[in-house]
């Protein structure tokens, strides 16, 4: 295989082109010598923290905690409305709810497109969309505008364009609320894929600033005590986010990274008022890639056309093609990888990190 291979993975019924990301050799770094660690296991408070969620109900946010659920519950209806009206003008579209937020969190239009033809700026097209949707993602038409834009790609040999959008609140991102749409070459959106909150009320989301908060490393050092303490090399940036715990009911937190001693490393969300941890993910993506990408492997460029662009794509010296793949998702993804003529079909678990090696041709 040459190293202008071409890489197609679909993922839902997405596509992916992959071709030599740079013009020289990106060379993949030798692995790391493995160190035995006690595997935690990932966290969310929805999840598999009930118990917690019960005893933040009664703290000191029950109010704002209860003021909150009460407008989403109130909003709801708007929705269900929205939903059903959406439907009955397009009968071919689908919309899938995320279980942990109640969010349209995957809208298309199996074998046509959400919006006609247009040569408006992809940007344009999208809010256009959303504003006058707003009410199938639980927004309202002036919450479209507090969306905050992230980027714009475009792939040239497919003239597919992606537009990336979050939502905020007060200023502040809310976590995991990205949100990608596509458009085709002739300017016509595909689908959304994201998880914005619905039901947010602005005006009961309590607003908040990093001077009011505890300090990020004070929450890290509080949440790293819970995984028993493994050993920080290095950590990333600390933000301060909206950390959605229901439908519309929004906490102050912050979003943090370490890099441990070991083959994972962490990514923390804590609450900002108590440090108590919200979320955690332990990180295997050293795994993945030490495990199969061997010295001296190119890195190939991946670009989705259907939002999913979760992946990372090795070409080894020996021809062989690795793919790791994220499911940001809380539900399972069922993905479509083709290497020239050869075709997989995985299907991959919620919330997860997958490898697949495709021998060489």
């Amino acid at each position: 295989m040459s190293s202008r291979n071409r890489v197609l993975v679909v993922a839902g019924w997405s596509v992916v082109c992959s071709a030599v990301l740079w013009s020289g050799t990106a060379i993949a770094q030798t692995p790391k010598p493995r160190v035995e660690k006690v595997f935690y296991g990932n966290y969310d408070i929805r999840v598999n923290g009930r118990e917690e969620l019960a005893r933040l109900t009664r703290g000191p946010m029950a109010a704002d905690l209860d003021a909150m659920a009460r407008a989403s519950a109130a909003a709801k209806p708007a929705m269900d409305q929205g939903l059903a009206e959406f439907s009955a003008g397009a009968p071919n579209a689908t919309v899938a709810i995320s279980s942990l937020t109640g969010s349209a969190e995957v809208v298309r239009a199996p074998g046509g497109a959400l919006t006609p033809a247009s040569s408006g700026p992809a940007r344009e097209i999208v809010l256009s969309f959303l504003r006058r949707n707003a009410a199938v993602y639980g927004l309202l038409p002036e919450q479209t505008d507090e969306l905050e834009f992230r980027g714009e790609s475009l792939s040239r040999e497919s003239g597919l364009r992606m537009v990336r959008l979050r939502q905020t609140v007060h200023g502040l991102p809310v976590f995991q609320s990205e949100m990608r749409a596509l458009l085709d070459r002739d300017g016509r959106l595909v689908r959304t894929v994201g998880r914005l909150v619905p039901g947010v009320d602005d005006g009961r989301v309590p607003a908040v600033s990093s001077t009011g908060q505890l300090a990020p490393e004070k929450a890290l050092t509080a949440a790293l005590a819970t995984v028993g303490n493994p050993a920080v090399q290095r950590t990333g940036k600390s933000e301060l986010v909206y950390f959605p715990l229901a439908p519309g009911v929004l906490i102050p937190a912050w979003s943090q990274v370490a890099f441990v001693a070991g083959p994972a490393d962490w990514y923390m969300v804590v609450d900002a008022a108590t440090g108590t941890h919200r979320f955690t993910h332990e990180y295997f993506v050293l795994k993945h890639v030490s495990a199969h990408v061997q010295v001296g492997a190119r890195v190939l460029d991946t670009w989705s056309v259907a939002g999913y662009d979760n992946q990372l794509v090795f070409q080894n010296p020996d021809g062989s093609i690795v793919v790791v793949i994220q499911n940001d998702l809380g539900e399972e993804l069922a993905v479509n990888i083709l290497v020239g003529d050869r075709l997989i079909s995985p299907t991959l678990p919620a919330d997860s990190f997958s490898t697949f090696v495709i021998p060489a041709a």
